[in-house]
C-alpha cells in the first residue's frame, strides 16, 4: 500500500479518484465525495487541492496510471479545434512528443502537476 493512503481518509480518497475520473473537476469531485451543497462543494475542494497529502495522492495516482487516454484524446482534439495557430502547433507538439516522434531528451523530475494547457502556454512563449 503506497504510503499516501495512510495519510488520507476514505472520503479524501474518493476525492482523488473523483478528480482524476472527471477530467479535474474539483468541485465535482467534492460533491460526489463529500455529498455538499454546490458552494459548500468548491470551498471544500480548493481546500483539499491545497493539502499536500491531497497533492501527494493525485500524483501518485497519475504516475502509476498515467493520464487517462480518452482525456487526453479529448482535451488534444479540442486544442486543434482552435483557430489559434499557435495553440493548434502546441497541442500537435504534445501530440508528436506521445507518440515518441522526436529523439528522446534527458527527462527531468517534476514534483507538481502540469495540465496541458500549462503545457501549451510554454510552448506559446517558445
Amino acid at each position: 500500500m503506497p504510503k499516501y493512503r495512510q495519510e488520507i481518509t476514505p472520503r479524501q480518497e474518493r476525492f482523488v479518484q473523483e478528480y482524476i475520473g472527471n477530467g479535474y473537476n474539483a468541485t465535482q469531485a467534492a460533491l460526489k465525495a463529500y455529498s455538499q451543497k454546490y458552494s459548500s462543494a468548491r470551498v471544500t475542494a480548493c481546500r483539499l487541492l491545497t493539502k499536500d497529502n491531497i497533492q501527494m495522492a493525485i500524483t501518485a495516482h497519475l504516475y502509476s496510471n498515467g493520464i487517462p487516454l480518452d482525456l487526453a484524446t479529448k482535451q488534444l482534439a479540442e486544442l486543434l479545434q482552435s483557430e489559434d495557430q499557435k495553440i493548434v502547433l502546441g497541442a500537435l507538439n504534445i501530440y508528436y512528443r506521445i507518440i515518441g516522434a522526436y529523439a528522446p531528451q534527458k527527462s527531468h523530475s517534476v514534483a507538481r502537476r502540469v495540465s496541458l494547457e500549462d503545457l501549451i502556454e510554454q510552448q506559446k512563449k517558445q
